[in-house]
């Protein structure tokens, strides 16, 4: 199985490399695929350009065989929309199987994207970690059944372990507490744009490429 991390990436940082490999170990993944997003709907702050943040994440990511990056959003002329790049996926490997990486905030607003009971039929989807939100807030999403409410508890208070359950579509959500790096590209930008180190948040080769490129100033 492979997992697919969507993203603006704007930068890509510690947080996305680390979550991607805990899931990854946590789920026995073959690969994970980093797809950055060429026009995100859900985004409206300052977006670098498609192929400046498609070289970042070939920089961050050239470190680890089991990564991989994918152009095919950023080459879409239109609107980036996670149903239409689960189904090329699977057009393009006919009988794979996908696992969609999603943090918490992500996937508490997955019935406000375009076709959501498209999306969880088309593959497996990952829930990790993001702060400051809560396990506990899954057990109210329409698309899981089955959440044992103290599982999810466990989880908040750092003891809790991968939880699978079945989505209403019939394939599998993996509940993944991963690291809590509550490291953000939009804190990251902020610091670039004051002047201040990012030393530590990001690879240093993409720290590199933004200074040379002078991005986010």
């Amino acid at each position: 199985m492979t997992g697919i991390l969507g993203g603006t990436f704007n930068p890509v940082h510690f947080g996305h490399l680390r979550a991607a490999e805990e899931v990854r170990a946590a789920l026995g993944l073959d690969s994970v695929i980093f797809i950055p997003a060429s026009r995100p709907p859900h985004k409206t702050q300052e977006i670098a350009g498609a192929a400046h943040r498609m070289n970042m994440v070939r920089a961050a990511i050239s470190g680890n065989p089991a990564f991989s990056a994918s152009d095919m959003e950023i080459n879409r002329p239109d609107i980036s929309y996670s149903v239409n790049t689960l189904e090329e996926l699977r057009r393009l490997r006919p009988g794979h199987e996908f696992c969609f990486i999603l943090g918490m905030d992500a996937f508490l607003e997955l019935a406000s994207w375009k076709s959501p009971d498209r999306v969880v039929s088309l593959a497996d989807i990952a829930v990790i970690t993001r702060p400051p939100y809560r396990f506990g807030e899954l057990a109210a999403s329409p698309f899981l059944k089955g959440l044992d409410a103290g599982m999810l508890a466990a989880m908040d208070s750092g003891g809790g372990k991968t939880v699978s359950v079945r989505m209403m579509s019939g394939r599998s959500a993996h509940v993944v507490p991963v690291t809590a790096m509550d490291i953000s590209s939009t804190a990251i930008r902020r610091i670039l744009k004051s002047g201040g180190s990012v030393r530590y948040l990001l690879p240093e080769e993409v720290a590199s490429y933004i200074l040379f490129n002078k991005l986010y100033q």
